[in-house]
C-alpha cells in the first residue's frame, strides 16, 4: 500500500503538468487563438520590465514590517527604483486598475485566463484601465510606495485557480 501511495505522489506532478497543457491548448483553441502561443498567457516573466531585481520579501510567513507580528505574505516584494516601469507578465485582460483601500495602494489586477491572475501593488502611477487587453511586456504602471509600504517596491502576486502561489514557481 505504501509503494502505491509513493508512486501516486510521484506521478501527480506529471499528471498535473499534462492536464495543465491540455487545458491551455483546449482553451486557446476555443477562443480562436490557434496562431498564438498558449504559453503567452502564463505569467512567467519578470514584472520589472524583464529585469531580474532583488526580492526583498518572499512568499510565505514573515514578520510584518509595519505591525511587527507574524503574517502570511501572499506575494513577492521586488526591489526596484521608484517610477521604474512595471509590465504585464503575460497576455490578459485588466480587471482592476485603481487605488485599493486594503493596503495595496495603487493596484492593477490582470486575468490571464486558464485560472491565472496577477496582482501588481504599491504602484506610483497606473498606465492602464479595467477592460483593456494587454500583452506580455506592456507597461501597466510604475514602481511606487502607495498603501502599506515602507519603501518603493513592487508587490507581485500570482493566483492560480483562486489560490495564491509563490510567483517563483513560474518565474524564469
Amino acid at each position: 500500500m505504501k509503494s502505491v501511495h509513493c508512486v501516486g505522489r510521484l506521478a501527480w506532478p506529471l499528471l498535473s503538468a499534462v492536464a495543465f497543457v491540455l487545458v491551455v491548448l483546449a482553451a486557446s483553441c476555443a477562443r480562436g487563438r490557434r496562431s498564438e502561443d498558449p504559453a503567452a498567457y502564463v505569467p512567467n516573466a519578470w514584472p520589472t520590465n524583464g529585469r531580474v531585481c532583488p526580492i526583498i520579501s518572499g512568499f510565505g510567513y514573515r514578520r510584518d514590517p509595519i505591525e511587527g507580528d507574524r503574517r502570511f505574505h501572499k506575494g513577492l516584494d521586488i526591489g526596484a527604483p521608484k517610477k521604474s516601469p512595471v509590465v504585464a507578465t503575460a497576455h490578459g485582460v485588466v480587471t482592476f486598475a485603481d487605488r485599493n483601500h486594503g493596503g495595496y495602494g495603487k493596484l492593477v489586477i490582470i486575468n490571464h485566463g486558464n485560472g491565472y491572475e496577477t496582482l501588481y501593488a504599491h504602484l506610483s502611477r497606473i498606465h492602464t484601465k479595467a477592460g483593456k487587453r494587454v500583452k506580455r511586456g506592456d507597461v501597466i504602471g510604475t514602481v511606487g510606495e502607495t498603501g502599506r509600504a515602507t519603501a518603493p517596491h513592487l508587490h507581485y502576486e500570482v493566483h492560480c485557480q483562486g489560490r495564491c502561489i509563490d510567483p517563483r514557481l513560474v518565474l524564469p
